[in-house]
């Protein structure tokens, strides 16, 4: 004599339940990334680990002086098209959900280039790495509960 109870998991709903809305997680994250960037480079000056952009050439300087009032610290923000141009995306490719900061134009991207060999600024800490995959597996784990 016995009371047996059993329960077969719908996995399928559990999955469901798992990632849904994980591509606009993973959008959100991106944008969070992409704007502090852009607030980096153009408010603080510094490179994506936080260290100060090495200074304007004397020359540059002077030329930069005519176009616009501030020359103290380099912003990278002279006309706004290359910040204005950095964009996000997110996707999916098979189990991986992957979130993407990228140029929209050649052109954007060769400033982008030309800028990142002296003053790296588009690129990704390893701090914000670890927090990207952080916010992700508690985010999963949240819609569980």
């Amino acid at each position: 004599m016995g009371i047996e109870l059993s329960h077969r998991p719908n996995f399928k709903s559990m999955k469901d339940r798992m990632f849904k809305g994980i591509l606009q997680e993973v959008r959100d994250v991106v944008t969070e990334v992409r704007e502090d960037i852009i607030a980096n480079s153009v408010n603080k000056g510094v490179d994506y680990q936080g260290r100060p952009f090495e200074g304007y050439s004397p020359r540059y300087q002077r030329w930069k002086s005519k176009r616009t009032e501030s020359v103290a610290k380099p912003n990278l923000f002279l006309t706004g098209h290359m910040m204005g141009g950095i964009q996000v995306d997110a996707y999916q490719e098979g189990r991986k959900y992957i979130g993407r900061i990228y140029a929209i134009s050649n052109v954007v991207a060769s400033r982008i280039k030309g800028n990142n060999k002296t003053r790296k600024f588009f690129a990704i800490s390893k701090k914000s790495r670890k927090d990207f995959k952080e916010r992700l597996i508690n985010f999963i784990g949240g819609n569980l509960k």
